[in-house]
């Protein structure tokens, strides 16, 4: 993802013969190669091509290559031509790339500057 402050960063990297069931919370980057069940908290995350997700998913930033399945709450999603997504994602905004598979459901939610807005505006 272009946007993604990658100098200051650490990264964290599930490989990609790993397997790993469990709790992965982490304020840097991670990269998920291998397979991950459980539940993923972390500022910017990326499921490569080979990489799979099953849980919960917490995040500002999600690039997605492979698969992810779950609840997902993210501010920015960009599923790229391979990616599979699959179950409930709670997104503000999203870019779908051609090949990109869903199959659940895209629920859109409004910032807090957006709810404000709408708020204000009706008031007036």
């Amino acid at each position: 993802m272009s946007s993604m402050p990658r100098d200051d960063l650490e990264i964290a990297v599930v490989g990609e013969s790993a397997k790993l069931k469990g709790q992965l919370e982490t304020p840097n980057l991670l990269i998920i190669e291998g397979e991950f069940s459980g539940s993923i908290r972390c500022p910017y995350l990326v499921v490569t091509r080979g990489g799979r997700v099953n849980g919960w998913v917490e995040v500002e930033e999600v690039e997605v290559w492979g698969n992810i399945s779950g609840f997902v709450k993210v501010r920015r999603m960009v599923c790229r031509n391979a990616s599979r997504i699959g179950g409930c994602i709670l997104v503000r905004s999203v870019a779908l790339e051609p090949g990109a598979l869903v199959e659940g459901f895209l629920t859109f939610q409004r910032s807090e500057e957006e709810r404000d807005e709408r708020k204000t505006g009706s008031e007036r």
